[in-house]
């Protein structure tokens, strides 16, 4: 069985690191060839951790349709790309055998048609993001219908994803995989420390997690308490440090800006960009992921219920945080719902010990490396009878 993998970047990001995860765990599996195609490299580190697992990787040029929750590809640029024709590269698939062309994220809808018809490669494609409508909605439904017509097999990582494709013959959710299972810190000496882990940008909610904060340190009964980011420009980090705010961009200004006028600086701790998390945050009490998305899941919540931390995140879909049982959800994004819920964990050790329990437990029925790589192994069979 030879199988094509279609990506648009590899960046230190969810999408590339689960692709990268299941690659791990499809090597260990005979008789499965691996290529991946990808657009934008922009973490060369990629290359070789890909190419360890024993699949090739080779870039290729393909102008993406994107409708993300931060945006969409302006509308010219739509009109566009999609009727560009991809003939050369259907052609190089077919030319190695490729039996399926698993496409790493939706914004290769025209590829999926394109391979659908020029070919007989079996398509999967991967839903790893929301597909918000920007009025008028062309360019969601256009992918959305281009991605239901043309894939043999939708794999989405939520049930919020999978809700743009219901009705679909071969609709399947796995979750995104952790390569790791373990435990937070249990002994924390000083404050309980509380934080984030983000690319700061303002919709990660970096704003409401420091006003959150603000709100957590004007309660009396709490014991003390630092806060976290993780994942910060090395600029961001140094501004603080110097007060030099002349590399930094608006968003970050106003972060900035924030902490101080909050007086919160000297209870903040700002920590750039890492490939390793684990062990910067297997100390934390809580996590937390205040998206104005309204989005509990993503890698940075399996990640941190993978060392058993107790979530708040905002947002209402249970699927991986169930009120009182491994977290809290925020339904209401605002600061100060947000500061309720930390409270309540910061309040009760034995809830976020039962949090922690739970937590593990939970990631290893669902997120598990050879149960992610079973569920995707399970789709490519049964296309290939």
């Amino acid at each position: 069985m030879k199988i094509a993998f279609l990506t648009h970047m590899f960046s230190f990001g969810g999408a590339t690191i689960s692709l990268y995860l299941l690659n791990k765990q499809l090597a260990r599996t005979s008789g499965i060839e691996r290529k991946i195609y990808v657009v934008n490299i922009i973490d060369r580190s990629f290359v070789e951790k890909f190419e360890q697992t024993g699949a090739a990787v080779r870039q290729i040029h393909i102008k993406p349709i994107y409708n993300f929750q931060y945006g969409h590809v302006p509308m010219a640029h739509f009109l566009y790309y999609r009727n560009i024709s991809y003939k050369s590269f259907i052609q190089q698939l077919e030319h190695d055998g490729i039996d399926i062309l698993h496409i790493n994220t939706t914004v290769f809808p025209h590829i999926a048609e394109q391979v659908r018809k020029y070919s007989k490669i079996r398509v999967v494609t991967h839903v790893r993001e929301l597909l918000p409508k920007y009025r008028p909605g062309i360019i969601q439904q256009y992918i959305i219908g281009r991605i239901r017509r043309h894939s043999d097999c939708v794999i989405a990582i939520s049930d919020q994803e999978a809700a743009y494709f219901r009705g679909h013959p071969n609709m399947r959710i796995i979750p995104n995989p952790v390569e790791h299972i373990g435990e937070a810190s249990l002994v924390q000496d000083g404050p309980l420390k509380i934080g984030m882990v983000a690319n700061m940008s303002e919709g990660k909610g970096h704003l409401l997690l420091i006003k959150a904060a603000a709100l957590l340190r004007s309660m009396s009964d709490l014991p003390p308490m630092r806060f976290y980011i993780v994942g910060a420009r090395p600029q961001f980090v140094e501004a603080l440090r110097s007060g030099e705010t002349g590399a930094l961009n608006e968003f970050e200004r106003r972060c900035l800006d924030e902490l101080a006028a909050l007086n919160l600086l000297n209870v903040f701790q700002v920590i750039a960009y890492s490939h390793e998390v684990a062990p910067i945050i297997s100390e934390w009490s809580v996590f937390v992921r205040p998206s104005l998305s309204a989005d509990p899941w993503g890698r940075d919540i399996i990640e941190a219920m993978s060392l058993g931390l107790p979530i708040v995140a905002t947002g209402s879909s249970e699927f991986y945080v169930r009120p009182g049982e491994n977290g809290f959800l925020v339904p209401d994004v605002r600061e100060r719902p947000l500061a309720e819920a930390i409270a309540r964990l910061v309040r009760d050790p034995g809830l976020r010990e039962q949090c922690r329990k739970n937590n593990i437990k939970k990631i290893q029925s669902m997120c598990s490396m050879e149960a992610h790589g079973n569920a995707v192994i399970d789709v490519y069979k049964k296309l290939m009878n």
